[in-house]
């Protein structure tokens, strides 16, 4: 009988135990927003220098900004951008960085045309970790894009960046 109660005892602890994550989890929500954000970068005739920076707001969805202070966390898993309305001569590249939170995503010889895409992915996990915690602190993360064109005839261009992401707030 002594081993009985004591199976029973340790069988609702273990019960108990793995029900306060169940409880835990249903407490949690996942938000996706999908948000897009853009800059417009504008190089003049006789520079190659290229210094912006684009700013990630996730508190423009409302479930992200009502609960701010409930973040867990956020998971990037990475982002793809776009160059739109590009007024550049015809062959011009872009070599630089991508960085924020003292990590960086290296650019190598990007054309400078509409319509060229890329994506920052899961290999480059320092760089989206920190991120995350940016966002994690705040909703919003910015990113410095530094650079320079492969000629000095100038140029113009919008640089649009659509982050995957993924916020774990616990709503109780």
């Amino acid at each position: 009988m002594k081993k009985f109660t004591t199976f029973f005892a340790l069988s609702l602890f273990v019960f108990a135990f793995n029900s306060c994550d169940a409880v835990d989890e249903l407490t949690e929500i996942r938000v996706s927003p999908d948000l897009k954000a853009e800059v417009d970068v504008s190089i003049p005739e006789g520079s190659s220098s290229v210094n912006s920076a684009i700013s990630l707001d996730a508190t423009s969805n409302s479930d992200v900004r009502d609960n701010l202070d409930k973040i867990e966390s956020v998971d990037i898993s990475g982002f793809t951008y776009v160059f739109k309305d590009v007024e550049a001569a015809a062959g011009t590249t872009l070599s630089g960085t991508l960085s924020s939170g003292g990590q960086s995503v290296t650019l190598s010889n990007i054309a400078v045309a509409n319509g060229t895409t890329g994506t920052v992915s899961s290999s480059e996990a320092a760089f989206l970790n920190s991120l995350g915690s940016s966002l994690k602190s705040n909703g919003k993360v910015t990113i410095d894009i530094d650079g320079s064109l492969s000629n000095d005839e100038g140029a113009s261009f919008t640089l649009e960046i659509t982050p995957t992401w993924t916020f774990l707030i616990d709503v109780l």
